[in-house]
């Protein structure tokens, strides 16, 4: 990339710093062609980032990624783990993850296709299921086997909240709890479910409409086509990337054309 006169940046995100709870650390990188990055026609239609660029927080950032790559040409660029002018911060200084409630269908509970079923929920390997509830600000990274796989592919959601339960299961990982072969005793047949095809969707960070009527979100555009089943969602949901992390990196991307576009006005 650098010997063809780009500007080439690394990034290792995560979606939790941007305030959703879902762990889904992935790679990014962002690449800008130095000679005609002037020229791009996207810059006249993102006017909006343009307040922000005499900023000399921003300028600094923006200048040191890049005096990195000049100057290590000859080495691998180093990963960047925040992107402090957009308030994404390194993930183990993040605070303000939202619950999963937030994201959740009004109705979901309701709908008996996505309860764990009796038989898979009464056997051993069910000891696998990464188990959250409502009011936790984590879930497991969610894989196109959701729903067909228990492990590695995505956390369940525990409807019943009884304490006892909770104290069992709540933020507790496979690995950390000690078998016991009647340890399903206590839930029954409707208390874990999935998360509905629209559920992920917002852990993803798509702009679907709100979960919850009166809640101060605008509503979108989203949907999955009337076809789309529940199976193929989970699917879809579970080879995508985080829109909202995305676009941090495309907002990136963009400051570092109109910083390149005013440095050569100047």
């Amino acid at each position: 990339m650098r010997c063809r006169n780009y500007s080439v940046s690394h990034f290792h995100l995560n979606p939790t710093q941007c305030a959703i709870p879902n762990d889904r650390p992935r790679y990014y990188a962002i690449a800008v062609l130095l000679e005609d990055s002037a020229s791009l026609p996207i810059i006249d239609e993102v006017h909006v980032l343009r307040k922000d660029i005499d900023n000399s927080l921003l300028n600094k950032w923006f200048a040191n990624v890049m005096e990195t790559d000049a100057d290590k040409l000859d080495e691998c660029a180093p990963i960047q783990t925040s992107i402090d002018p957009l308030n994404i911060r390194d993930d183990k200084g993040v605070k303000d993850v939202l619950q999963i409630s937030q994201f959740l269908d009004s109705r979901s509970n309701e709908f008996s296709e996505l309860y764990v079923p009796e038989k898979l929920l009464k056997s051993n390997s069910s000891w696998c299921f990464d188990i959250v509830t409502p009011s936790d600000k984590r879930s497991a990274c969610f894989t196109s086997s959701y729903g067909r796989f228990i492990r590695g592919t995505g956390s369940v959601i525990i409807k019943n909240l009884n304490d006892s339960v909770l104290e069992k299961f709540k933020l507790v990982s496979p690995e950390e709890r000690t078998f016991e072969s009647d340890w399903t005793k206590e839930l029954a047949y409707g208390d874990l479910r999935y998360f509905s095809g629209t559920e992920l969707a917002r852990l993803f960070g798509f702009p679907v409409d709100p979960a919850t009527e009166g809640d101060g979100r605008e509503s979108s555009t989203f949907r999955f086509p009337p076809d789309c089943s529940l199976k193929q969602q989970w699917k879809l949901m579970g080879n995508s990337l985080n829109v909202r992390v995305a676009s941090k990196i495309c907002e990136t991307a963009l400051r570092l054309i109109l910083v390149r576009s005013k440095s050569s006005d100047n």
